[in-house]
């Protein structure tokens, strides 16, 4: 098994940087690691992006799911990193 590619945030992530990572095209699981806990995104349904609006401020947070249905808040400022999962093949 290979590590996970680590991706360091000094200033936590932005919602387009999110969105990036949620591409069907280009998605890898991942694991959004925070100083309140670890998050695992396995596929995009598990983040939910709230929406927004131009006259208001850009929410400061993001959704995960746990694989039980469970929303999780996650402060985008409050994300040390990302490890995204290598790709195994059987």
């Amino acid at each position: 098994m290979q590590p996970a590619d680590v991706r360091n945030l000094p200033r936590g992530m932005t919602r387009a940087e999110i969105s990036a990572l949620l591409e069907p095209a280009t998605f890898k699981p991942f694991v959004l690691v925070t100083h309140a806990g670890r998050f695992r995104v396995p596929h995009p349904d598990f983040i939910d992006i709230p929406p927004h609006d131009a006259e208001e401020p850009e929410p400061g947070f993001i959704v995960v799911y746990t694989k039980t249905g469970t929303p999780r808040f996650v402060v985008l400022s409050s994300i040390d990193h990302i490890e995204v999962e290598p790709i195994t093949r059987s």
